[in-house]
This record gives structure tokens, sequence and C-alpha cells, in this order.
């Protein structure tokens, strides 16, 4: 057999190897990919739900602030509520918009910086929703009843509004893309969209570096 003979069965074994290695890297991101984009769209219902949910729950607000405006604990802590719980479902729809973007075909690059951007999200939302927890502390206090109130009910009521402010300001402060690596901040995110972004950057690592082995 002559050498340019061998020099074509080597050449053409070689590209059936790569169309082979090819189709495998293919085939393994479908089924991974399938797993993800299952615990995306888990993902993207309760968002979706949460967005649906908070739509009558800022009407209600609203609608209890009209007959009580005259009360300014109440009627502060219900504005407060309503931007908060806006700022939230806006966040939300952003999330489900890229969410519904990625796809595990295009450059790793692009798919990154989507993962980023969502995790990022994530966490800042996250981190604003418990901004709200010293409103549930003083919406019910009325101007007669701190008229009234005896020094026990101060001294309760200021402990209890104090106590969260604190907790409240801790979780803004260190609720962060800076701790995002740490256990409890990652307990805290896992079912608002943790998991999913975990499941996703997992996946193309695994996939770079079947392409480094194999490759």
């Amino acid at each position: 057999m002559k050498a340019d003979e061998l020099e074509n069965i080597w050449q053409a074994y070689d590209e059936k190897l790569a169309q082979s290695l090819e189709l495998n890297i293919k085939v393994l991101e479908k089924i991974e990919g399938q797993q993800v984009h299952r615990s995306f769209n888990a993902l993207i219902r309760f968002k979706r739900f949460a967005i649906l949910f908070g739509f009558p729950w800022n009407a209600f607000l609203l609608f209890l602030l009209y007959y009580t405006w005259r009360e300014p604990f109440f009627a502060i802590s219900a504005v407060l509520l309503v931007i908060i719980n806006t700022y939230a479902m806006v966040e939300y729809a952003k999330q489900i918009r890229v969410i519904r973007r990625i796809n595990f075909s295009n450059a790793i690059s692009i798919t990154q910086e989507q993962l980023t951007w969502l995790h990022i999200s994530v966490i800042r939302t996250f981190k604003i929703i418990f901004l709200q927890l010293p409103l549930w502390t003083v919406f019910y206090i009325k101007i007669p009843l701190l008229a009234g109130a005896g020094w026990s009910y101060w001294i309760i009521q200021s402990l209890v509004t104090l106590l969260s402010i604190f907790i409240s300001v801790w979780l803004y402060r260190n609720i962060s893309a800076k701790n995002a690596g740490s256990k409890w901040v990652k307990a805290l995110i896992w079912e608002d969209g943790g998991k999913s972004i975990e499941k996703a950057t997992r996946f193309m690592q695994e996939i770079e570096e079947f392409k480094k082995e194999i490759l």
C-alpha cells in the first residue's frame, strides 16, 4: 500500500473520529441541557406566579391605602411595600426574559454573561425584598394607640422595630455577589434561582472539560 493511500485512510479515520466526537458532544449537550432547561422552566413558573400574585396584592394595598391614608404609619408602610413589590415584579420579568434567551449552543461567553447577570439580579432582588421587614412591625400602629400606650408597649415596640431594622440592613449589606459563595447566601437564594444557575454553570464547565479532554 502506497504512502499516499495510507495518508488518505488515516485522514478519513480522523474525520470520522472528529464527527463521532462532535456527535457525542451534541448528545451530551442535549441530554444535560434538557435537565438544566427543566430546572429553568420550573423557575420561570415560580417567578410568573409571583408576578401574577403581585398585581392583586399591590391592588389590595392601594385599596386599603385609599381608605386609611390618614394613618401615617400604615400609609407610609403601604406605599413602600408597593414600591418594593413592584421592583421585585419588574426584576422577575427581566429574569424570565433572560432565562428564555439562554441557549447552550451559543458561544460560552454569551451564556456566561447571561448567567452572571441572572445571578446578580437574583441576589439584588432578594436583598431589596428584605428591606420590607421593618414595615411589618409598624404598619398597624395608630396615633391614638401611641397616645395611650404605656412604657412597656414603647419598649417592646421599639425593640422589635429596631431589631427588624438591624436584621434587614445587615441582610441588605451581606447578601451580595461578593458573598455569593457563602453557604447561607446560597441557601437563601437556592429556590429563587440559585439552584438553576448552579446547574447551568456546572453543565457548561462539564462540556468545556469534556471538549478539552477529547480535542
